[in-house]
This record gives structure tokens, sequence and C-alpha cells, in this order.
């Protein structure tokens, strides 16, 4: 007998996340002629990736001036908080 929730596991924590929002600037000429490993971006997220950070969304401003950034990463919390306390 199913009871709903097959494939689901139990956690004792709760999963809370930390955000960060970068400004890259870039300017137009460089972003278009050379692309981003010009900036070495490749390296640097490896490195925010080793750090816990994962970029999940990227805007570019509409003058190609400049990327914004959003990142994310994991905290764990011992016991559930209220949202409004945070984790």
């Amino acid at each position: 007998m199913s009871d709903g929730h097959e494939g689901t596991v139990a956690q004792d924590d709760t999963t809370c996340w930390e955000y960060r929002v970068l400004r890259v600037n870039v300017g137009p000429a460089a972003f278009q002629k050379y692309g981003p490993d010009t900036f070495d971006f490749e390296a640097t997220l490896n490195d925010w990736g080793s750090a816990g950070w994962d970029v999940f969304h990227v805007q570019a401003f509409a003058d190609n001036e400049a990327l914004l950034l959003f990142l994310k990463r994991r905290i764990r919390s011992a016991a559930p908080t209220d949202i409004r306390q945070g984790c």
C-alpha cells in the first residue's frame, strides 16, 4: 500500500540559502569581441563553486556594459526556524 511519499527522503535538518548578487563590468566592445573567457569567468566560476556558490541566474544590462550574477549557497540549520528570523 502506498502512502503517496515514495521517493522522498526524510530530513532532520532544514535547508537554508545564502544569496549574493555581483555586478561584473565587462564593457560592450570587449564582451562582444572576445567573449566571457577573456575575463577568466571559467576559473572564477570554479573558485566560487569550490566555495559552495552556485550561479543560478545571469542578467545582462541592455548596453552590454555589465552583468548581474545571482548566486546562492546552502546553509544547514539544525532546527527549523521562522522565516522572519532567518536560518
